[in-house]
């Protein structure tokens, strides 16, 4: 059995470092940096990736994982793009046509926003259950494509 590289291992888990990092900040600071966290965020995402793309040291084997890694990611903001998108298309449609009619946790809105919430958890724990299936395989030397990533570097 071919044994894997940790640096096409590491690759797959830095999602994980949003999981570990969110819950210590608190929510003030979440408000106030909220736009430089979003750009640190993606630097944590992308990074790693990207170094081991542009780095001359660096296998095929970890070239390859990190160009999926790459693809799965920007295709993963892509699809919550969109999401988030439905949402406030449908939010800003609904809010306008209901505006004072329904109030509490029964109004149309509050449903939708709850779903939304939920449905983007599902997401969240579903890209996170590919992350490792992803470094399991790096972990044992094999090759793996992310199911629903759109190929956009090879």
């Amino acid at each position: 059995m071919n044994t894997g590289n940790i640096k096409a291992i590491l690759v797959h888990l830095t999602p994980l470092l949003l999981v570990v990092l969110t819950p210590s900040l608190s929510f003030d600071v979440v408000q106030v940096l909220w736009y430089l966290l979003v750009f640190v965020l993606a630097l944590i995402l992308f990074l790693p990736a990207i170094i081991i793309l542009l780095s001359g040291k660096s296998t095929d084997f970890e070239r390859r994982h990190a160009s999926a890694y790459l693809n799965f990611e920007i295709s993963s903001l892509l699809y919550v793009g969109a999401l988030v998108g439905a949402y406030l298309w449908i939010f800003n449609d609904m809010s306008a046509k209901t505006a004072g009619e329904f109030q509490g946790i029964n109004s149309p809105i509050a449903l939708l926003s709850i779903s939304f919430v939920l449905l983007l958890l599902v997401s969240i724990s579903v890209i996170l259950t590919f992350h490792f299936r992803a470094a399991i395989a790096a972990y044992k030397g094999e090759e793996y494509r992310y199911p629903i990533a759109i190929r956009f570097l090879k």
